[in-house]
């Protein structure tokens, strides 16, 4: 993937993140928060490449020939808590550890414009409209407002959302018309153009009020150049379905509350019996212990933060298959963050096993899907969409015990995988995978949807005419086929032709202990 100046450092994507990771020649910098009388300066180490990026200033800071390319330690002039957050939106594109302080959004805003970085302006500009949407002080916003230039995203916006309560207070009746000290705007408070944009916005259409102002499309103060420059940024961005909560059935340990509330669908001795019958697993239930263990389970930006800031200590991951330009992957990723959603790395990495003191550890898997695993280290995403190549991710995420890249491969599948257009045989992948796994099921729901379409038994089994699908597989989807044809002849909604429709449900498929697990994991 080739990276561009032009428009890959003007928005944050997991891809060119994962990209960068990958060829970032293993240099890292170490940065922290200026000082402060009350807390420790927060530090942590970061990809270099990474920084320098999105950042023009920091480009020539760190690699030219400053004074600050030579050192190590790189101090940026925000505090503790507004360094966390850079950090946070470095790695993950996103502001989850907070929800949200405006102050040190602001703050950040005003860094983001002073190291040249839109990126990270943008993504302030999001999370503002999203979720800080209330009245500003009008003393704040004119010592804001002074700091920013005239062309700024954030001036815009308060600008706008100063019309949108100024038009809602001449509504209610509790303000004059024309006077605008009576909200605390204060000619002298203001930069002289801002203060005539606010007094000659509410002075257009005649002098009547403006009309409704709309803060939906970000993009309006997102700066962007022209349409070109919106179609190849913002304009490229995908954004997926809800999360819906899963199914009684694809709960591994349904509470006495799930059943409870399932009561009224289902006749209660139906929910004690072959409705939820083999679909727990004990096992399962024992390794997700407790919350600590479920914040393991489902990948959230607060931890990814945490971890990078608490765990200076990288490792280098190579593969074992080289992509077809023979080039083998490798890259540097925090090595706490590797073992906090993988026991197994846990124990290889953390324990006494002889990998615990190697730098570097080989994966196998090819290239892009090592691109893949680093990508959602630290995005929560993976940049692959296909099903043979989320299969071979799924079943590597199985084997290293990383249920929460597990579930996000899930969602993956069915975000971008039409369930009753599946053109890939994943019979190999299933010979790899236990029974009470996500994928495993959700294949087998699959099967049955297919052969629901099936005139007869006997096409169903000419299916397997070569002996190709696993017994195990083939055996559990026909008890489940013939469980849901005799529900179909009791006029129950669940028979194998509407069955398809569970499939859309990412969350029957991410192996769920409960309700109330489940309500954990919602981030």
């Amino acid at each position: 993937m080739e990276l561009t100046d032009t428009y890959d450092r003007r928005i944050w994507r997991w891809w060119v993140m994962s990209d960068i990771i990958g060829k970032s020649n293993d240099e890292k910098i170490k940065i922290q928060s200026q000082e402060d009388d009350t807390k420790y300066p927060f530090c942590t180490t970061v990809h270099k490449e990474l920084l320098c990026f999105f950042s023009p200033y920091y480009t020539a800071a760190i690699k030219g020939r400053f004074s600050e390319s030579r050192t190590d330690l790189f101090t940026l002039r925000i505090s503790a808590s507004q360094t966390r957050l850079f950090v946070e939106w470095l790695y993950t594109g996103r502001f989850e550890r907070t929800f949200m302080d405006a102050t040190d959004m602001y703050v950040l805003y005003l860094f983001a414009d002073q190291t040249d970085i839109i990126a990270l302006r943008r993504s302030i500009i999001d999370s503002l409209v999203r979720h800080l949407r209330s009245p500003r002080d009008p003393g704040d916003m004119g010592r804001l407002v002074s700091q920013l230039p005239s062309r700024s995203g954030l001036r815009r916006f308060f600008l706008e959302e100063a019309l949108a309560e100024r038009a809602r207070a001449l509504r209610n009746g509790k303000v004059v018309a024309w006077n605008w000290e009576q909200q605390g705007y204060v000619a002298e408070d203001f930069p002289e153009d801002f203060y005539a944009q606010l007094v000659n916005g509410h002075l257009r259409n005649g002098g009547k009020e403006p009309g409704p102002l709309s803060f939906s499309n970000t993009c309006n103060y997102h700066e962007h150049e022209d349409g070109e420059e919106w179609k190849m940024t913002c304009g490229r961005n995908f954004v997926p379905r809800s999360v819906r909560k899963p199914q009684l059935a694809y709960l591994m340990d349904p509470s006495i509350e799930d059943l409870t509330q399932a009561k009224g669908k289902w006749e209660r001795e139906e929910n004690d019996g072959d409705f939820t019958d083999g679909f727990f697993d004990s096992e399962e239930t024992k390794a997700v212990k407790d919350k600590m263990d479920w914040e393991r389970s489902t990948w959230n930006s607060e931890h990814v933060t945490k971890i990078i800031a608490s765990s200076a200590e990288m490792i280098k991951i190579t593969g074992s298959k080289p992509d077809k330009d023979g080039k083998i992957f490798s890259a540097s990723v925090h090595r706490g963050l590797l073992c906090f959603f993988s026991p197994y790395y846990t124990a290889a990495l953390c324990g006494g096993f002889a990998e615990a003191q190697k730098s570097t550890i080989t994966m196998n898997l090819p290239y892009d899907r090592l691109a893949d695993l680093v990508s959602w280290l630290y995005s929560g995403i993976t940049i692959a969409v296909e099903p043979d190549e989320l299969f071979e991710l799924y079943a590597f995420a199985d084997e290293k015990m990383m249920l929460a890249f597990r579930r996000s491969i899930m969602t993956r599948l069915i975000e971008f995988n039409d369930p009753g257009q599946m053109e890939e045989d994943a019979m190999s992948y299933v010979k790899r995978l236990p029974e009470n796994c996500g994928l495993f099921r959700y294949l087998v729901d699959y099967w049955v949807g297919v052969w629901a379409q099936l005139p007869s038994r006997s096409a169903m089994e000419a299916l397997d005419a070569d002996g190709r699908i696993p017994r195990k597989f083939f055996y559990q989807a026909l008890e489940k086929f013939v469980s849901l044809s005799e529900k179909k002849n009791r006029n129950d909604y669940w028979h194998p032709e509407n069955h398809r429709a569970c499939l859309g449900i990412a969350c029957n498929y991410h192996e769920h202990v409960n309700t109330y697990e489940w309500s954990e994991s919602m981030w």
